[in-house]
């Protein structure tokens, strides 16, 4: 939960970034 919160928080200022960290999450997560 504290870093899921951490990302959401991070996502908000760095958009870009945190939409390449979503993408290898879910590659990760298959």
């Amino acid at each position: 939960s504290n870093g899921v919160t951490h990302i959401h928080v991070y996502s908000m200022n760095k958009p870009a970034v945190a939409a390449g960290i979503m993408a290898n999450l879910s590659e990760v997560l298959k």
